[in-house]
């Protein structure tokens, strides 16, 4: 019975036809009132000890970033301050049949009282991947991309040929989970993503003070560790867009006392920081 529960509720929680194959990203339509129900709690020093007991029983509603204990749905009780536990959406209200041993007795005693409750669900509860899955067809759904890489605040994501149709909805989706990250086309500069431990292995050999010259920086994967490392770098790369996120990124994460972006020829950079570094 509880696994079939389990299902019912992830039926419950999936955008509607809707969201399918979309190419634009409609918050709205994550939004929804699901009729289910909750007990309201006699005293709310039994908060603590009834939901322990629906945890086990499983009939405590569960779903990442939802309050379980809410306000009592009675506006009077709600007034005095009084809570609620909100239940699985099999558990119906006027159907003690539906409920477990444990919370029929409960309600016997009178500690509990089973009442109808709307779980209002919207799109800021959701994860990543169930907007993904909301969203990409079928066929796609075997390795949704989930993966990515940061430098400071810009994530950076390499996608196979058949999502790319999605790449702008899959970066917003990013964005709206990952408070702070900011994402670009990653068509326009260079990007490795199975070098973040190459990476790191550099930059942790760097010491405060020294002087580094990146002739080609990309968007800063080696500067801006070392930089926030003290380490003095001149970061260059001739790639246009590869520069603007660059010295973005230098900005984003206040190193510029010691990473010096440059957009010029590699030849040209090494000769310069030579004559300059070591003048």
């Amino acid at each position: 019975m509880e696994d079939t529960s389990s299902a019912q509720d992830m039926n419950l929680f999936r955008a509607p036809a809707a969201a399918r194959a979309a190419k634009t990203l409609d918050r709205a339509l994550f939004a929804r009132t699901v009729p289910s129900a909750a007990v309201s709690v006699r005293e709310n020093k039994l908060l603590s000890k009834y939901r322990k007991e629906l945890e086990l029983t499983k009939e405590l509603f569960i779903l990442q970033n939802y309050q379980q204990v809410a306000p009592d749905p009675d506006p009077a009780l709600a007034a005095k301050g009084n809570k609620c536990l909100v239940l699985k959406t099999h558990i119906k209200p006027h159907e003690p049949s539906s409920w477990s041993p444990e919370l029929q007795a409960a309600s016997k005693m009178g500690d509990l009282k089973v009442v109808p409750y709307n779980i209002n669900i919207d799109y800021s509860l959701w994860s990543y991947v169930d907007v993904m899955r909301s969203i990409l067809p079928e066929e796609l759904q075997g390795e949704i991309p989930s993966g990515f890489n940061t430098a400071g605040h810009v994530a950076h994501l390499n996608l196979r040929d058949q999502y790319l149709p999605y790449k702008h909805i899959i970066a917003q989706v990013i964005i709206d989970k990952n408070p702070g990250i900011k994402t670009f086309d990653y068509a326009k500069v260079y990007w490795n993503s199975k070098l973040g431990t190459e990476h790191q292995r550099i930059t942790a050999l760097f010491q405060p003070g020294e002087v580094v010259a990146d002739v080609m920086a990309g968007i800063g994967p080696f500067a801006v560790p070392a930089g926030k490392k003290g380490v003095f770098v001149w970061a260059n790369d001739k790639n246009p867009a590869s520069y603007r996120y660059l010295t973005d990124i230098i900005q984003r994460n206040k190193v510029g006392e010691f990473v010096r972006p440059f957009n010029v020829d590699g030849h040209g950079f090494i000769r310069q920081a030579c004559d300059e570094v070591l003048a």
